[in-house]
């Protein structure tokens, strides 16, 4: 039986998604469907941008019994917080809109016309969230949530454990979150060639990136050159320091990271874009991460521990 190639290509949670299968079925129209599905039913119940959702419930509530699937994530998030020393903090939601992401639609994050940002308490602290058996969740009310750390790399694991069991090639991509599994058949490699996306603007800066050579792994990439707008003359991102409740602004552009599960290199990422270029390779190194982290001034580091993903010539 010949191998059959699917791909599919749509927009959801803000990004681009990408999905490829090939297969010795005769049709995959029906996983791939689910994957769709998934991917839409995640994005209605926890985004922040849609009202009424379960997580903004949960955002306006004191006292709330979450769903198995939510609670899966906050306990997830907690674990992380922890490990990284409360860098990672999913209870950014007001900083975000004190800093003016606002709005997710087409490149334009703010609205200078909002009331949102008016008499917030913009301080972070997942250590308010507490856990009670049952379910039940319990926190501040003016303490609110975001799922936007966290989301898509949860998502992308849950996806790889559906597609795992039937299909031994496949690739899945949310965004700059994406996970390989097996071979590229398309490319006829033993592997998957994943570029290093240029930060930079197309044709005005050149630089000798990376390829990265990937089968069974996860890579995701966090990055200040896209999700960026003004606010009273003073450029703002969406990445959010827990320590200052504000936009980071540091020496990197763009921090990638290559592992086994997608919901780590996505948060590491992240980290790693607060920690800076210094403090973030140091970071690298004592926890053996591999990551390839590109400063604004177009300095490109790849740690030790990646170096057997990168293409030679």
């Amino acid at each position: 039986m010949s191998v059959k190639t699917t791909q599919k290509s749509f927009k959801a949670l803000s990004t681009e998604v990408y999905i490829f299968i090939s297969s010795n079925q005769q049709d995959v129209t029906d996983d791939l469907n689910l994957v769709v599905a998934l991917i839409n039913d995640f994005e209605k119940k926890f985004s922040r941008f849609i009202p009424n959702n379960e997580l903004d419930v949960l955002n306006n509530s004191v006292d709330l019994t979450v769903t198995d699937e939510l609670l899966d994530i906050l306990t997830t998030a907690k674990n992380y917080y922890k490990k990284t020393n409360k860098l990672f903090d999913p209870t950014i939601y007001n900083a975000l809109i004190s800093e003016g992401y606002i709005l997710s639609k087409d490149n334009n994050y703010y609205d200078p016309n909002s009331t949102l940002c008016k008499n917030l308490d913009k301080r972070s602290n997942f250590d308010l969230v507490k856990f009670i058996p049952n379910n039940r969740i319990l926190k501040p009310r003016e303490l609110k949530i975001d799922l936007g750390g966290i989301g898509k790399g949860y998502l992308v694991d849950k996806i790889v454990e559906i597609l795992k069991s039937k299909y031994p090639d496949f690739c899945i991509s949310l965004g700059g979150d994406l996970y390989v599994q097996g071979k590229d058949i398309n490319q006829g490699y033993d592997y998957w060639a994943i570029e290093v996306s240029n930060p930079f603007e197309q044709g005005k800066t050149e630089l000798e990136l990376p390829t990265l050579l990937l089968s069974n792994h996860a890579v995701a990439t966090s990055g200040v050159n896209k999700r960026n707008w003004l606010k009273n003359g003073i450029t703002k991102n969406h990445i959010i320091d827990p320590r200052t409740n504000r936009s980071i602004n540091t020496d990197l552009i763009s921090a990638t990271v290559i592992g086994t599960d997608t919901i780590f290199c996505d948060i590491t990422a992240k980290v790693l874009m607060i920690l800076g270029m210094p403090e973030g390779v140091k970071y690298c190194n004592i926890n053996s991460i591999s990551a390839v982290l590109i400063s604004k001034s177009r300095e490109i580091y790849i740690t030790e521990s990646a170096t057997k993903y990168v293409w030679k010539p």
